[in-house]
């Protein structure tokens, strides 16, 4: 999780450590306080209002990864995907998975939590109470993660019926051997050929000869 502008450094490490087991002296020894005051600091750290938001926040976001990512690898798994990976940063979540031989991946924008959307009413007219503008941000979350799992099952489905194949319809989310995926290859020559009028390589080895 990003520092927030209201935590030191060393508060921000505190709250990612007390996120992993909700231990404040653990979290305060992990995050590099001295372990002779780690149960006071941690118990004083508790009672900042600031520290109390960053750990609402990430408990949030545990709660949403938890819940959506599980839905996700139930229907994946259904249709014969393993190895699967997750991450979450402040604004973006990546989920990966195994499926026919390639290695996919997904990489989701998250919504920031200080857009104006959450923290106005609809039409801009009062401002939110930070719980309230907290809640209709996990809504706009979850609504993301909703259209992600409801995405990947409607391509699963196309695949299961014929409609095309995995490799076609998956083909923007499979990672290269570079760890990139087919998407981030060619978008960038896909724009350059519009600009040009000129065909570009679309992969990097492609037009290279091999030994």
């Amino acid at each position: 999780m990003a520092a927030s502008n209201a935590l030191t450094k060393k508060q921000a490490d505190f709250v990612r450590q007390f996120l992993i087991d909700h231990n404040g002296t653990q979290a305060a020894i992990r995050a590099g306080y001295s372990a002779r005051t780690a149960y006071s600091i941690g118990q004083r750290l508790l009672t900042k209002a600031e520290v109390r938001k960053a750990v609402e926040r990430g408990d949030a976001r545990r709660t949403l990864k938890a819940e959506y990512s599980a839905e996700i690898e139930r229907t994946l798994t259904r249709y014969g995907a393993t190895r699967f990976m997750y991450s979450w940063e402040e604004q973006r979540a990546v989920i990966g998975f195994e499926l026919g031989g390639r290695t996919m991946r997904f990489d989701v924008p998250l919504p920031p939590k200080d857009a104006k959307e959450f923290f106005m009413t609809p039409g801009g007219r009062r401002r939110r109470s930070p719980a309230d503008a907290l809640k209709a941000w996990e809504q706009g979350t979850r609504q993301r993660w909703r259209a992600l799992a409801l995405g990947i099952k409607a391509k699963l489905e196309f695949v299961e019926n014929g409609v095309t194949t995995l490799e076609k319809e998956f083909m923007a989310h499979i990672c290269m051997p570079d760890d990139r995926t087919v998407s981030q290859h060619i978008l960038p020559a896909i724009a350059a050929a519009y600009k040009t009028g000129r065909m570009q390589p679309l992969l990097p080895f492609e037009g290279q000869s091999h030994a």
